[in-house]
């Protein structure tokens, strides 16, 4: 899990242009079977979180390692 988190300005998700950041960043997710969330509110500063599944192979590995954290 990724999580991006500022104190900036905030802005209302509803109301503006993702552009290509935002849309580059959800895309790049969804590539990678990843979940993409954006909260933000006006002068709440936002949040950006993203959660990348581990693939199966990583799974197994750390089962068989105790449980242990791999680095890929």
């Amino acid at each position: 899990q990724l999580e991006i988190r500022d104190d900036g300005a905030g802005f209302d998700p509803a109301r503006v242009n993702r552009g290509l950041g935002l849309a580059g960043m959800a895309e790049r997710a969804n590539a990678m079977s990843a979940t993409f969330h954006l909260s933000s509110t006006p002068g709440g500063g936002t949040t950006i979180t993203v959660v990348v599944p581990l693939p199966q192979s990583q799974v197994e590995a750390e089962a068989r390692h105790g449980g242990e954290t791999l680095c890929l």
